[in-house]
């Protein structure tokens, strides 16, 4: 059963224009948005992004700033923060091309992202495809939010 979750507990991030905007809850059973791409941090906040267009396959995904990853940073030979930069935004391209993140990685590497915007092609399903991901560091709710999106072709 869903119940009503106070305001405190909703905190909408705007994302770049023509991005939507996500909401991260602390209380993920109050958000019944069963559509929405989502994701879970460490510390059992939830990411929902809500998008108006279905003409994208969409992904989401986001860690906490104070996510410990000083070991798996230091063998890419990044920062913790860079490392979670590009950690996420690895994360939604294996979701969009719906591979696990370890094939992924072993495939394509890590993405290392000079800006908070980049577009690349991969091959999916036989088809080259341009997919799109940004990059937001909320600091104010200690999140790094990586959304992805690639453009569904009509049946």
């Amino acid at each position: 059963m869903l119940t009503a979750a106070p305001a405190s507990d909703f905190h909408r991030i705007q994302a770049p224009k023509t991005w939507g905007y996500c909401t991260i809850c602390n209380s993920p059973e109050a958000f019944p948005v069963l559509l929405a791409p989502r994701a879970y941090d460490n510390s059992g906040r939830t990411l929902y992004w809500t998008d108006e267009s279905l003409a994208f396959k969409r992904a989401c995904d986001f860690e906490n700033h104070e996510t410990d990853v000083s070991w798996m940073a230091s063998r890419y030979h990044l920062t913790d923060d860079v490392f979670l930069k590009s950690w996420v935004c690895t994360e939604v391209a294996a979701k969009l091309f719906d591979l696990p993140i370890l094939v992924f990685l072993k495939k394509n590497g890590l993405f290392k992202l000079n800006q908070d915007y980049t577009s690349f092609t991969c091959i999916h399903e036989g088809k080259d495809v341009r997919a799109e991901i940004v990059y937001i560091n909320s600091t104010a709710k200690q999140a790094h939010i990586a959304l992805g999106r690639f453009f569904r072709e009509r049946q």
